[in-house]
């Protein structure tokens, strides 16, 4: 199998990948993103490649443009990167007619996170540090919020302590994208929009205000500061 993609979530696929055992290829506009990778036991590739590629990239148009004269006959893209329903369906198709099969697909969970993060301004507020709701947030959010793998609760609650946000696995423009491709999702299916539009609103100035390169975590200073 290839990685096409290898941003934060790309290059953690590709090295569970890897771990797992599989033959794994990489490729990133970006050529040195695969170096530590390769190290791992990667090969690296000049052009995407393979039967089987698992991409993470931005959005749809990026993966075009990275796969633009690549032969796509027999070959299975699983795109993980997200985009609006519609710009989905015409990827499916553009996909098909080159000769290819697109599995389309998401990783988000912001939305959650978000709220918990409201929570701990408001405890912050108040003179309460902030770990200090982790044992109510597991209560409500279950794994996010425990020592497992998925325990992010506890590593925002110590960013936000420390006012530090490392954006090397998450960074808050990444998220930005993410929530502007949801509200098109939602406007698409003619749902309600307040949630996902303030969501979207919120992300977006914390992006304007700097924070891009940032962790997701950051936009607890938006909230702090209305």
């Amino acid at each position: 199998m290839s990685v096409v993609g290898l941003g934060p979530m790309g290059a953690k696929m590709a090295e569970t990948f890897i771990g797992a055992g599989y033959d794994v290829t990489v490729w990133n506009r970006t050529a040195s993103k695969a170096d530590p990778l390769v190290a791992l036991g990667a090969r690296r590739a000049e052009r995407p490649t393979g039967d089987l590629m698992v991409i993470s990239q931005i959005d749809y148009q990026a993966m075009f443009d990275s796969l633009d004269g690549v032969d796509l006959t027999g070959k299975v893209l699983v795109n993980l990167s997200s985009d609006s329903p519609s710009r989905l369906r015409e990827a499916a198709e553009q996909v098909a007619a080159r000769g290819g099969t697109l599995i389309t697909g998401g990783i988000m969970f912001w939305s959650i996170l978000t709220s918990v993060m409201h929570s701990m301004a408001l405890l912050s507020s108040a003179g309460v540090a902030p770990s200090a709701g982790v044992p109510y947030f597991q209560g409500v959010v279950g794994s996010l919020a425990g020592d497992g793998p998925f325990g992010y609760i506890k590593i925002l609650a110590q960013e936000v302590e420390e006012g530090v946000y490392p954006g090397g696995d998450n960074s808050l423009h990444m998220q930005a994208v993410g929530a502007e491709h949801a509200l098109h999702a939602f406007a698409e299916a003619g749902l309600e929009l307040t949630l996902p539009t303030a969501l979207k609103e919120l992300f977006a100035r914390a992006d304007a205000e700097g924070h891009g390169a940032e962790g997701l975590g950051a936009v607890i200073e938006a909230i702090r500061k209305p």
